[in-house]
């Protein structure tokens, strides 16, 4: 299931399985805020403030919930880096699974733009 992951330094700590962005230094990464435009998903190690963080970068890969998400649905970041349903806005990945607030489902990671109403 992992195809490009690359280790980082984590700025604050990253959960397991949860949307990371770039930190405000080169090299770290923290957990994705809500709707922010994710660098990967973290993998299956939580990282420390400061310690070793591997981020999947594109592929498939597994992602936490924190939402109702859809086979086939749009999935963006909530703001602990959660998967959550995009009806409008940035998506980080595509849910292939469906799943509900704390399972882990499968995702491809892609990103995009949903049009609002």
């Amino acid at each position: 299931m992992k195809d490009n992951i690359l280790n980082f330094t984590a700025e604050s700590a990253v959960p397991a399985f949860r949307f990371v962005v770039a930190g405000s230094s080169e090299g770290t990464v923290k957990p994705a805020a809500a709707g922010a435009d994710a660098l990967g998903v973290s993998t299956d190690m939580e990282a420390s403030a400061g310690g070793s963080c591997d981020v999947q970068l594109d592929g498939v890969t597994q992602i936490e919930l924190g939402g109702t998400v859809a086979f086939g649905g749009k999935v963006a970041s909530d703001a602990a880096g959660k998967g959550v349903a995009c009806a409008s806005g940035s998506y980080a990945a595509v849910a292939l699974d469906s799943g509900v607030t704390g399972d882990l489902i499968r995702i491809k990671i892609v990103s995009g733009t949903v049009a609002g109403n």
